[in-house]
């Protein structure tokens, strides 16, 4: 243990107790630090202010030093402590608003000045009648009640002793806040002996430097793991790289720098033999008559609790970015993005430093949007390469242990999949509609038409063959024939079930998809080109839904070539365990800008035309329920080309 020595003040009986210019410093703060001690044996306030104003008087030289402690309204004080005269006026109660005591409080600056007649309380005025020089100096500590100290002289004092007596009685004041927070250490008669005892109970680790002077407790050589000897302290500071460890030395050079106020601190220590270990803690200045005197330094070890919480946040950090489902964590009041996991970097497509710390209006908003009161909310997020998503997004307050709001928490579900099922549900429920509805049209054709075709084969026995009559009739005869193939397609269209799932042959698909597409106007328009091979083109699928898809590739390639003479191609081939159908045009192709959002639901270049971007996206959610994928891409030579790609079923 290292502790300065000090000498106690004796004033010389023909001076003012402040005038000997041989005072130390080191007296006045061994007279605090005694003072300390005592206060913190204390188990009351009365108790601790009573040592406070014996020690005030002894270190002034009063004849009287006071303390009252004031209600909350500060308009009744109570003298709870005397020290010199008239020490039976222990529960007086302040009255008169001309008193020091009084002015005090309610000003909350120190008054000082010469005793006259209506400053002295009307309890007290015959036993103080004599007192010529008075210093009243209130104290106020948030969540205690309003002290005013009070020191009183038969002499007249100089204003500077008055001012000198002020900063002491300040000094006296704070000192009762020990009174406040601890009445558990006991400290032996010799203030050396109190000093360790108090030191060496308390199981944090305990600096204390003062000039040249350290002061350390057990725990604290054991913390820092020297070995008995505290080294020389080397410059450093607390606010270097969290990963550079401290040596004891440069821990005790970083506690002596200066500090305006109390901080904390959580570092690495190097210890003599080589070995890490964390420390944590709080470091405050200590101060004598205004000026910085030294710092007072109270840690612990944490290596454990370190290791666990870095542990703990390791493991959820990854089960943060683990989790499937899209989390941002924002601030509550400015909505900065805190942090994010690696689902939602995934969905707005940007990179986590473009993420974190940004404020709304955020880069992935569609549109300039409002923040939802609610605790849901679906709106739409536009990925950084322009796509939009459909999202849901939950959010909900995390509160402190106070219930205050520390993080927003959003959690967002992409929709995409669930909008592009049911488009794809409502798409089917339409086609089976039309084709319940082209069923019924069909049959109520058939029933004429099958009169009209007997009426013209006896009308055809009738007629003289290379006639005019007779070719008409065969004229008639074959428009019937044509129209009753394209009843059957609709009838063979509308009867499969979309949702049955059973082998199917693409190709065969293909060919009766492109048999029903050539009686439509768009394919008489353009040149439809078909090339099959003879291999196996069976899939595990809905027949319906497959032609569902080549129906609309084909219209959408019609559509590019405009009938212009532009061709349109179909083909179907087996490669390996896939089956390919490749339908191509030799339109314009597909712009470089469109073709990342071709797919994206309710997107079209055919907004004028009837277009509802529906088509594609609901293509693409059929082949993906079918185990296939469905790619868009511009060929070399001109135009476009889709590629389904659909499991083969295993002979």
């Amino acid at each position: 243990m290292q502790d300065p020595t000090a000498a106690r003040l004796v004033p010389k009986a023909e001076d003012s107790f402040l005038n000997g210019d041989a005072v130390a410093v080191d007296s006045d703060a061994h007279a605090l630090i005694d003072a300390a001690v005592q206060v913190n044996r204390a188990d009351t306030l009365d108790e601790a202010l009573s040592i406070l104003v014996g020690v005030g008087r002894e270190l002034l030289g009063a004849d009287r030093v006071s303390v009252a402690v004031w209600d909350e309204t500060l308009t009744r004080g109570t003298i709870a402590a005397v020290s010199g005269l008239h020490e039976a006026s222990i529960g007086y109660v302040v009255e008169g608003r001309t008193s020091p005591m009084y002015e005090a409080a309610t000003s909350r600056l120190p008054v000082l000045g010469q005793m006259g007649a209506g400053r002295i309380p009307a309890p007290q005025s015959d036993e103080l009648k004599d007192l010529k020089s008075y210093v009243a100096v209130p104290f106020l500590a948030e969540g205690n009640p309003t002290l005013t100290f009070q020191s009183g002289w038969l002499a007249i004092l100089s204003a500077a002793d008055l001012e000198r007596a002020v900063a002491t009685l300040r000094l006296l004041g704070s000192l009762t806040r020990i009174a406040y927070r601890t009445n558990d250490l006991r400290i032996a008669v010799d203030h050396e002996a109190r000093l360790e005892a108090v030191l060496d109970a308390v199981e944090e680790g305990v600096v204390i430097q003062a000039g040249n002077t350290i002061t350390a407790s057990a725990a604290a050589l054991r913390v820092l793991a020297v070995d008995g000897q505290l080294p020389a302290p080397v410059s450093a500071r607390f606010d270097g790289p969290e990963d550079l460890p401290l040596t004891p030395a440069e821990f005790l050079g970083a506690a002596a720098e200066p500090i305006d106020g109390p901080r904390k601190f959580k570092i690495r220590i190097t210890g003599h033999a080589g070995e890490q270990h964390v420390v944590a803690g709080s470091i405050a200045p200590i101060a004598f008559a205004g000026d910085q005197a030294g710092t007072v330094a109270v840690f612990h070890d944490v290596t454990t609790e370190h290791n666990r919480e870095f542990l703990t946040a390791q493991f959820l950090k990854r089960l943060f970015d683990k989790l499937p489902t899209a989390i941002a964590v924002a601030d509550p009041e400015t909505r900065e993005i805190l942090s994010v996991n690696l689902a939602f970097l995934k969905l707005v497509g940007y990179s986590e430093e473009k993420v974190v710390g940004s404020t709304p209006p955020y880069p992935w908003w569609a549109s300039h949007q409002e923040l939802a009161d609610g605790p849901r909310e679906e709106t739409i997020y536009r990925h950084c390469d322009g796509s939009l998503i459909p999202i849901r997004m939950v959010h909900f307050v995390v509160p402190d242990a106070a219930g205050a709001g520390v993080a927003n928490v959003g959690l967002v579900t992409d929709l995409s999949e669930q909008r592009r099922y049911e488009q794809q549900l409502l798409q089917s429920g339409k086609l089976a509609t039309i084709g319940e509805l082209a069923a019924g049209v069909a049959h109520e054709i058939n029933n004429p038409l099958f009169a009209i075709l007997g009426l013209v084969e006896f009308l055809l026995k009738d007629a003289e063959v290379g006639t005019k009559g007779h070719e008409r009739l065969i004229l008639i005869q074959r428009t019937g024939l044509e129209i009753k193939e394209i009843v059957r397609a609709l009838l063979d269209f509308a009867r499969e079930p979309s949702d049955e799932r059973r082998p199917v042959s693409v190709a065969g698909a293909a060919r009766e998809t492109v048999e029903l597409f050539r009686r439509t106007s768009a394919a008489k328009a353009s040149d439809l080109r078909e090339d099959y091979t003879e291999e196996d083109t069976v899939v595990d699928g809905s027949g319906n839904q497959l032609k569902q898809i080549l129906l609309n590739l084909l219209a959408n390639a019609t559509h590019a070539v405009g009938g212009a003479g532009g061709a349109v191609g179909l083909a179907v081939k087996r490669d390996g365990d896939w089956v390919v159908a490749t339908v191509s045009d030799t339109g314009p192709g597909i712009p470089e800008d469109v073709l990342p959002r071709i797919f994206d639901p309710f997107f079209t270049t055919k907004r004028g035309t009837g277009g509802s971007g529906l088509g594609l996206s609901v293509s693409l959610g059929i082949a993906q329920v079918h185990g296939g994928t469905l790619l868009a891409e511009n060929r070399p030579e001109g135009g476009a080309r889709f590629v389904l790609r659909l499991p083969a079923v295993r002979s």
